[in-house]
């Protein structure tokens, strides 16, 4: 779920610059490029209710993990979005956070309620052993790189080494 272009209540997002930035793209967008479709989507999208988009989507996909990648602009805007939907359904299924803030600030992130999981570096393997144990149904309080929420205590495992350049060589490359 892209938060990209979603207007958030309570936060400023500095609606009119961007919307005097995006006044001009269409002088410089090619009719029929990919930017041109891009820019329709988020004029849809900058309409909708970012709360009952989200719930839809969570609805919808009844997902065993929910994963979000924060970045310090951003991290404030993911606790807002999770405290809701903590609001609105009963039960949700774990949180993960990951991402440069959480990298470099896990001490202050872990500290949220909100979220169960930090991973505390590059999450290529971490998140893949969390992904095979949730759906094995199995324990992940153990995972180097991730700091688990368990029974009221934070559970800071090792740092995960990483990936090795040839592991790095087998990756495929991102779209």
């Amino acid at each position: 779920f892209d938060t990209t272009g979603y207007h958030i209540p309570g936060f400023r997002d500095e609606t009119e610059s961007r919307k005097e930035k995006l006044y001009y793209l269409p002088t410089v967008i090619k009719p029929g490029s990919e930017a041109e479709r891009v820019m329709q989507q988020l004029a849809v999208i900058e309409k909708l209710d970012i709360f009952d988009e989200l719930e839809k989507k969570i609805q919808s996909f009844n997902p065993d993990l929910l994963a979000l990648t924060v970045t310090d602009s951003t991290f404030l805007v993911a606790i807002t979005l999770l405290r809701e939907m903590r609001r609105r359904f009963k039960q949700l299924p774990p949180t993960i956070f990951g991402g440069v803030t959480c990298a470099f600030m896990s001490e202050v992130v872990v500290r949220y309620p909100e979220v169960d999981i930090v991973c505390t570096g590059e999450g290529e393997r971490p998140l893949t052993e969390l992904c095979r144990r949730i759906d094995q149904r199995r324990d992940y309080y153990d995972i180097p790189g991730l700091w688990v929420r368990h029974n009221g205590e934070i559970i800071k495992n090792r740092p995960d080494p990483g990936l090795t350049v040839e592991e790095l060589n087998v990756l495929p490359v991102p779209d």
